[in-house]
């Protein structure tokens, strides 16, 4: 008999209903640093797990702005965040800022098969995304990273950093990245065999 499971998503309303894979979709439905539907709600649930998760940015045009109080957990699993698509294909991007957040990157990437797009992160006190260690397939696209797009918001350090390792990066995808004003390098690579 085949069994079913269900993984009620702890972030948000969501549920991941499957046979054989027991990918979840987190909904992120609040800019509050923790709680029911936080992105810290959602990245705590989804690395909880080895399967290819979705995080899904359904935030009010109004209240797009997440300002973290602490650094956001690492991701250690498999994961694509994106926006929730809109009926009338307009797109607001959420924004990390991360003017509270103390001496923290915005987003660390510690696991492969990793897709984030269409995020603004900005007001970091290290770098915008950190991408590190022996993995793989990272995918950023479709993002700014030290700007709004209309003023410069600077990540103290570099916007994205490759490093320790990691391979088969696409820093661009079909929708490319705004990558600018950051303290130092917009993308900088570090160590052997990282590309």
């Amino acid at each position: 008999m085949t069994r079913y499971f269900m993984r009620l998503a702890l972030a948000g309303v969501v549920l991941g209903v499957t046979a054989q894979a027991m990918a979840a979709v987190f909904l992120v439905g609040s800019s509050q640093d923790s709680g029911p539907g936080s992105l810290r709600s959602a990245l705590e649930n989804a690395n909880l797990f080895s399967d290819d998760d979705e995080i899904i940015f359904a935030l009010a045009p109004s209240d797009s702005i997440i300002r973290p109080l602490t650094a956001l957990p690492p991701i250690t699993a498999p994961l694509s965040m994106a926006l929730a698509a809109m009926a009338n294909n307009e797109r607001t991007r959420v924004t990390l800022s991360g003017e509270f957040a103390g001496d923290v990157d915005g987003l660390e990437v510690r696991a492969s098969d990793v897709s984030i797009s269409s995020l603004v992160i900005i007001n970091f006190q290290r770098s915008g995304i950190v991408i590190s260690g022996a993995i793989a397939s990272v995918t950023v696209e479709d993002c700014l990273v030290g700007t709004n797009g209309v003023e410069c918001q600077p990540n103290a350090h570099h916007g994205i950093v490759l490093a320790n390792g990691v391979s088969k990066s696409i820093i661009g995808g079909v929708f490319g990245n705004v990558i600018s004003g950051n303290g130092f390098d917009g993308v900088r690579i570090l160590g052997p065999g990282t590309f």
